[in-house]
């Protein structure tokens, strides 16, 4: 997703994908029973959390890069506490 779309994702894509990868970790790590009898290959999981990683550390540049090309809700948004219960950066 990042790879081909980088600079043109909106921020509320990047919130959003981050919850998706955010719910995802959640449900992997819950105590549920139907989860921890899932087994997933270590290609997989290195996949994912290399992904969560790299979503984090590209939201931080895209945070601090050209904040003048900014909308003013976009900044409110970068600003402001964090949505939806999500906490993301």
């Amino acid at each position: 997703l990042y790879a081909k779309l980088g600079q043109t994702l909106t921020l509320d894509q990047r919130m959003e994908s981050w919850e998706n990868y955010s719910v995802l970790f959640e449900r992997i790590f819950s105590d549920e029973d139907e989860m921890q009898s899932i087994d997933l290959p270590v290609q997989w999981l290195w996949d994912m959390v290399d992904e969560y990683v790299y979503q984090f550390q590209d939201f931080c540049r895209y945070r601090t890069k050209d904040l003048k090309k900014r909308t003013a809700m976009e900044l409110e948004m970068l600003a402001s506490k964090p949505q939806r219960g999500v906490r993301v950066w």
